[in-house]
């Protein structure tokens, strides 16, 4: 491995931690096929237990890449097509919009293109029949946008996914990631049962008392079966960096192939333009050019446990930062850019803003609003002003959070200027009218209320 200032990483880890009270990290580096791997305070306030490189986190949605991975290895065996209408697959499906419902593909539910709500709570238990007991739900969800029309960060698509799965194996969704993924890969550390993890070192989760404030407590470890396909992976460092090797490698690992190479490498193609800064998304990946370098990642968010793994495939190089804590990916992304800068000689460069009239600013304004989110956007001093309330990390009641500042970077993007979120992008989507139809903050779409 090329000589990597682990000084200086520490103190950039620390630094984070400490600005937003992230109770403890893990962060590992991949680079040469040799692993480093550091470990950062504390694993669970209560008892104060200091983390280690070999716990065990919850990866949340790093879990769909997982998904995806084992839903190519089905389109390997030419058993799933990505463009054949899943109801052929599932035909007892209902969803609201009939178009949808005919048309709707293994492709768009993996690029977050099927334009289904993406967010619900709905708990179907742990028992064998959850995903497909949880079907029901499918029809009471809002079809946002046409398929295939615009890229919506969706849970409740990857669950679909995992439907489709496990209908077309005969088995569960769980059982086939073991023997498709988990084993092969040699990812002895990784699984979805909490219970399967006693005996093994864990982080706990963490959330905060208050929304955006620095007081965290445990919170509860508990999580749906159902839900699994979009963010259930209980995992190690160690484990995602050999994942991010068997990416890196076309499919194969230490001579056992997993994907075929085509395979690998559709997962690493743009299907679409995707919510972040001139990023697209693959089958499952998210892809962000960093200068001419291509990188490839994934962040997850789940209560609790916020986490990032990037992959930087022609440099050979990977890197995962999991944090036990809500505001993880409030700290991470300073880790990110060191490690991009220190370990692969890329610096990230914050887009470049602009000037807009105010007629333009005020045209934007209005309500928006999702389930549980309620969204106002003002005209603020050149740019925009958003006040929201949303669920409390806690309690699950509408409160109202810090205030985000807003600089435009052109006619419909803007971005963020303070608090958890800072250099995040929203961006304001048109109708056919010329007026915002919806607003994206976080991935997700709001629509336009007034």
């Amino acid at each position: 491995m090329a000589e990597i200032d682990l000084a200086g990483l520490d103190a950039c880890v620390e630094e984070q931690l400490k600005r937003w009270t992230v109770p403890g990290a893990v962060v590992g580096i991949l680079r040469g096929g040799q692993t480093e791997l550091r470990a950062y305070g504390i694993a669970n306030l209560e008892v104060v237990w200091p983390v280690r490189t070999d716990m065990r986190f919850r990866v949340a949605s790093i879990s769909k890449v997982f998904t995806a991975t084992l839903a190519m290895t089905l389109v390997d065996e030419a058993v799933l097509d990505l463009d054949t209408p899943i109801v052929q697959y599932l035909p007892e499906l209902e969803l609201a919009d009939a178009e949808a419902r005919a048309t709707i593909s293994m492709r768009q539910l993996l690029s977050h293109t099927s334009g289904l709500y993406g967010d619900y709570s709905a708990d179907f238990g742990l028992g064998d029949d959850a995903l497909m007991r949880a079907m029901t739900i499918f029809a009471t969800l809002p079809q946002q946008t046409r398929p295939g029309e615009i890229w919506a960060y969706c849970n409740s698509g990857f669950q679909l996914a995992g439907t489709v799965i496990a209908r077309i194996l005969g088995t569960t969704f769980d059982a086939a990631m073991e023997e498709r993924v988990f084993r092969p890969a040699g990812l002895t550390g990784s699984g979805y049962a909490a219970h399967d993890t006693f005996g093994w070192p864990c982080a706990i989760g963490h959330v905060q008392t208050a929304p955006d404030g620095d007081e965290h407590v445990v919170t509860g470890q508990y999580y749906p079966r159902n839900r699994r396909p979009a963010g259930g992976v209980i995992s190690t460092a160690t484990d995602l960096l050999r994942f991010a090797r068997l990416h890196m490698n076309d499919g194969e690992i230490d001579g056992k192939r997993v994907l075929s190479p085509a395979a690998a490498r559709e997962m690493q193609t743009a299907q679409t333009r995707g919510g972040g800064w001139d990023n697209s998304w693959g089958v499952g990946w998210d892809l962000q050019p960093i200068g001419d370098t291509m990188t490839v990642s994934h962040g997850g968010s789940i209560s609790g446990f916020e986490s990032l793994l990037r992959l930087v495939p022609e440099q050979q190089t990977a890197f995962v930062v999991l944090t036990n804590s809500g505001r993880g990916s409030a700290a991470y992304p300073g880790i990110d850019k060191w490690l991009l800068e220190h370990v692969c000689g890329l610096r990230v460069e914050s887009p470049k803003t602009t000037m807009l009239p105010e007629s333009k600013l005020a045209a934007l304004a209005g309500q928006y609003g999702r389930p549980g989110y309620e969204i106002t956007v003002s005209v603020n001093d050149g740019g925009l002003r958003i006040d929201y309330r949303a669920p409390h990390p806690r309690t699950g009641e509408s409160v109202p959070y810090a205030a985000q500042e807003l600089t435009p970077v052109s006619e419909t993007e803007f971005l963020v200027l303070n608090g958890q979120r800072e250099n995040e992008r929203v961006e304001f989507v048109p109708g056919e009218n010329g007026r915002p139809r919806f607003v994206r903050m976080h991935g997700r779409l709001a629509g336009r209320i007034e």
